[in-house]
């Protein structure tokens, strides 16, 4: 018993010990008040001073909070400005080329991405609005298209697709080319997956529980490779067209019945059944019977237009 109460006086005096303590990483919290419901959050230099200051996507506030940056980790009372509704994500970067970093929102209860120009002091012009093609989830800025500037990547959940935006390179952007995702993409990432120089998507599927996967093909168009295809390869993946039945029936289902399989469009190139994910074609094939028929003869009977990968190397 005497030992006992021994060891517990012990451990209670090196617990008890400063030395022993645990230090603390963080101070205490500071608040600083945003709009209604803040949704997102990012952190850049705005003012051009290179300290780090936020912009606050505020989701029903319609509007993004800017907080400038005091040094010293404070920040001036937010300024708001007017962006589209409900806005879900926001992203800052140097859209211009003006060497300052701009805004670009994504909006959930509006068709159209918001753009922000940076006035060069960290005060922003009025938003300008450029169709995505629904309503969005998450916004990603990055060059996509090899000219180093910063293009516009967005998560459409309610249309389950990925719009991209190419910036004409002053800070305004062309219109946007959609590609099929998963079941309500709701957050969208680029960077090079593949190891060739160029930006890839990686999104998160919320309503399919699953990532999709776009590789780029180095001018900003993207194959989509589905999470589960049987042995059918919709261009990129491991596994080929073997030529049977399980994979006609996998394209009747993803072309004719379910496009939302996870197909891109079919396209007919100088007689040439051309399965290329989303590489451009001068003639879209019109579904209907003489079109299945010619998958059929291409691919099963007389494959002599065989189906390649998005890298350009063989499907067998």
């Amino acid at each position: 018993m005497r030992r006992s109460v021994l060891l517990f006086g012990l451990l209670l005096a090196l617990l008890t010990n400063q030395s022993w303590a645990v230090e603390p990483l963080f101070n205490s919290r500071i608040d600083f008040r945003a709009g209604d419901s803040p949704r997102s959050v990012f952190s850049a230099d705005l003012d051009g001073d290179s300290d780090n200051d936020l912009v606050v996507a505020n989701r029903y506030s319609y509007n993004v909070s800017v907080f400038l940056n005091h040094v010293d980790g404070t920040f001036a009372p937010s300024v708001e400005y007017r962006v589209g509704g409900s806005p879900s994500s926001v992203f800052a970067v140097d859209l211009d080329g003006d060497l300052d970093n701009d805004l670009a929102v994504a909006n959930e209860r509006s068709d159209y991405v918001s753009v922000l120009l940076n006035n060069g002091d960290g005060t922003f012009a009025p938003s300008v609005k450029y169709v995505a093609g629904g309503r969005q989830a998450s916004v990603f800025c990055v060059d996509l298209d090899g000219d180093d500037d910063h293009d516009l990547a967005v998560a459409i959940p309610n249309s389950d697709i990925v719009s991209v935006l190419l910036n004409n390179g002053d800070g305004t952007f062309a219109t946007a080319v959609e590609y099929g995702a998963g079941d309500a993409p709701n957050s969208i990432f680029s960077v090079d997956l593949d190891g060739d120089l160029s930006n890839d998507l990686a999104v998160a599927n919320r309503g399919s529980n699953n990532v999709s996967v776009l590789l780029n093909l180095g001018n900003a168009l993207f194959c989509c490779i589905p999470p589960t295809v049987g042995d059918l390869d919709q261009g990129g993946g491991a596994l080929g067209f073997n030529y049977d039945g399980s994979d006609l029936t996998l394209m009747i289902e993803g072309l004719f019945i379910n496009p939302a399989h996870g197909f891109d469009a079919i396209c007919l190139d100088e007689a040439d059944v051309d399965f290329s994910c989303g590489q451009p074609c001068e003639n879209t094939m019109v579904i209907d019977g003489s079109d299945l028929t010619m998958l059929i003869d291409a691919l099963f009977i007389a494959p002599t237009h065989y189906l390649p990968n998005c890298d350009g190397t063989d499907n067998w």
